[in-house]
Parts: structure tokens; sequence; C-alpha cells
């Protein structure tokens, strides 16, 4: 099928943590520096040790939606069923 623009929606094969930097049908602000919205907060918040991957996530979101006034909400498809740490 077409997408009329934006992310198109995917399904996460088993095991598998994807996370976009907006939610289906939408796209990503480019931000003003070197790296977009999404890949800066991802930055800022990969540096905060002893995260799992779903904490990890949930920051990076928050930040993007307060960054954005809510206008980009990032999305993830997850098909996990234990906690991954991510460790610095």
């Amino acid at each position: 099928s077409l997408v009329s623009g934006g992310l198109a929606n995917i399904n996460a094969p088993q095991g598998t943590f994807i996370g976009f930097a907006t939610s289906p049908g939408s796209t990503a602000a480019d931000g003003e520096g070197r790296n977009g919205v999404y890949t800066a907060a991802l930055l800022e918040h990969l540096r905060k040790p002893n995260l799992t991957l779903d904490q990890l996530f949930n920051a990076v979101s928050g930040s993007v939606k307060k960054k954005t006034n809510n206008q980009q909400v990032p999305w993830k498809a997850s098909s996990m069923s234990e906690d991954l740490y991510l460790r610095n």
C-alpha cells in the first residue's frame, strides 16, 4: 500500500525493539543544530547509566514532546518480553 506521507506503521519481529522519531503518518522535526530533535534527545539520554531500553525511550520521548510542544510524538514497535539494560 502507498503511504501519503510520514512514517508508515511497522510491526516488530519477535524479540525486537524499534524506536521511531515520530508516530505513524507524521514527520519528524529537523531541529536547530547538527541533529534532529529525536537524535539530540537520544544522544542526551544515552549518557545516563543503567537504564532499560524502555526507560531510555520514555525519557527520549518526553524530551522530544516537550521540545516540540507535543507536535512530535516518538513511537516504538516492540515485542520485547524482558528488560534490556544499557550500561555505560
